[in-house]
This record gives structure tokens, sequence and C-alpha cells, in this order.
């Protein structure tokens, strides 16, 4: 076994998370899923629908690093310490309907078109 693959297999078994040894799918400390980033974009669409839908303290923490300390919420993303935060798919639907329904609740058009007739017709 060369370097590279013992230290990929010890990542696999440990929790990216919190460290823990995994026994299972998920981490018997924090509950974070072993399963892999990389999946359909059907899943991502079901995730981001489950999201919206789904409320958990996780966004109120996430929007407090993200405005405290914004790199670190992506960087530990990255690190596969993501159990902790709002996954970005659903953090961006989130904000854009909020977005979106307190722009059509406060009547600001951010985009008006003016038709006017002139002389000619």
């Amino acid at each position: 076994m060369t370097g590279a693959d013992s230290n990929s297999r010890i990542a696999a078994e440990t929790c990216a998370n919190c460290g823990t040894s995994l026994t299972g799918e998920y981490c018997p400390q924090c509950g974070q899923s072993r399963a892999e980033l990389k999946r359909p974009v059907i899943g991502l669409f079901t995730e981001a629908l489950d999201g919206v839908f789904t409320w958990d303290g996780r966004l109120l923490s996430t929007f407090r690093q993200l405005f405290s300390r914004p790199g670190r919420v992506a960087r530990e993303f990255v690190d596969g310490r993501r159990r902790s935060y709002t996954p970005p798919i659903r953090l961006y639907l989130i904000v854009s309907l909020v977005f979106f329904a307190a722009m059509a609740i406060s009547g600001i058009r951010i985009v008006a078109v003016n038709i006017t007739a002139d002389d000619a017709g």
C-alpha cells in the first residue's frame, strides 16, 4: 500500500467533521453522512426541495459564521466538516426565495419598462 492509499483509507474510516471512527453510513458522534458529495443532479434537486421545506438550527449558525468569518464556512465545507452548516445549494435557494418574496411584498421593481406613445404612433 502506498502512502496516498493509506491516507485515503484513514480519511474514509474517520468522520471528516469530528474525526470519530465510522462504523456505518453515519457518524455516531455528530450524525454526518459518509456519502460523497458527487451525486446526480436529481439528488441535488430533491435535497434542495427538502431543505426549503425543512427548518433546522444550522441555517442561523451558517448565517452567523458567514457574516463573522465568511471564508471559514467555505473552508470547513470543502474540508468535509459540513454537518454544522446548511449546504450551499439549500442556502442559495432559501436566500433567493426570501429576496423575491421581499421584493414582491414591498412593491419594489428592480427592472421597470415604461412604454409611451409618441406623436408618430
